[in-house]
């Protein structure tokens, strides 16, 4: 079967548009796959009163600091996380 010259520039032009958006979905990696699970923690030991236990958080949450866990206030302990930028 012979093609006309304006069906196989036509072809190519497919095939190298298939290629291209192959290309670039192999080589672009979208940011935010790095971004996840990238967190660092902190824990603090507050004080005993409970102006001192907020005035922390509230410093903490100042500086990016989100508390994730309250399991171990009684014993003073809190873990604080953030996203690393």
């Amino acid at each position: 079967m012979k093609l006309d010259k304006f069906t196989k520039v036509l072809i190519n032009l497919v095939l190298i548009l298939v290629i291209v958006l192959l290309l670039k979905f192999l080589i672009t990696v979208p940011r935010d796959v790095y971004a996840k699970g990238m967190y660092e923690y902190k824990v603090t030991i507050d004080g005993d009163s409970r102006s001192e236990i907020e005035e922390n958080i509230n410093k903490m949450a100042r500086e990016g600091w989100t508390l994730h866990s309250t399991n171990h206030v009684a014993l003073g302990y809190l873990l604080f996380e953030r996203k690393i930028q």
